[in-house]
């Protein structure tokens, strides 16, 4: 775990502090308290993070990035900084390696958001060139009755990444130091 919350305050782990980007961060933050570091941190943490404690994993990506710059910073239209994008880009990359199962989560997501926008959008007047219509009745119902089903194959593989997280986070702190750490 690279940092953690405790009574609403961001806590930085010191493996945090020893991976790029996050090093360079914390180093280039002048603040005493490092409270652009710590606000930085927070963002990544909320926008990215699948852990069931997140109230902004639930949105769309695409929504979710406005959530979380209007939380975090008090303006949805905060602009990215190259700190923002390389620190996002390297959570994830930690997280796809914490977790094997965290990109079929972002697959699944994907999909179902695809299909919930598809069901949104379609015309059901739609017709081929032969006059035929485009999707028949029972192709649209049979869509509808397989998104409620994603969204459960998508919380099991949530569930199943937090598993991982927990897993990846319970045997970092239970080994021993070796002795290049102390």
């Amino acid at each position: 775990m690279l940092w953690e919350v405790v009574n609403n305050q961001l806590i930085v782990s010191e493996h945090a502090l020893m991976i790029e980007p996050y090093a360079t961060i914390w180093e280039f933050d002048e603040d005493e308290r490092k409270s652009n570091a710590r606000q930085l941190f927070k963002y990544v943490e909320l926008l990215c993070s699948p852990r069931k404690s997140n109230p902004f994993f639930g949105y769309r990506e695409d929504i979710r990035v406005f959530k979380v710059k209007k939380e975090v910073y008090k303006d949805e239209n905060h602009p990215d900084t190259d700190f923002m994008i390389q620190a996002v880009a390297r959570y994830k990359e930690l997280l796809e390696t914490y977790s094997p199962s965290y990109s079929m989560l972002n697959t699944a997501i994907e999909t179902a958001n695809k299909l919930e926008t598809f069901l949104r959008e379609f015309e059901p007047d739609e017709k081929t060139r032969t006059g035929q219509l485009l999707l028949k009745p029972k192709d649209i119902s049979s869509a509808l009755k397989e998104l409620p089903d994603a969204k459960k194959s998508i919380e099991a593989l949530r569930e199943r990444v937090n598993f991982e997280l927990a897993e990846e986070s319970r045997t970092r702190k239970q080994r021993e130091i070796g002795q290049y750490e102390r």
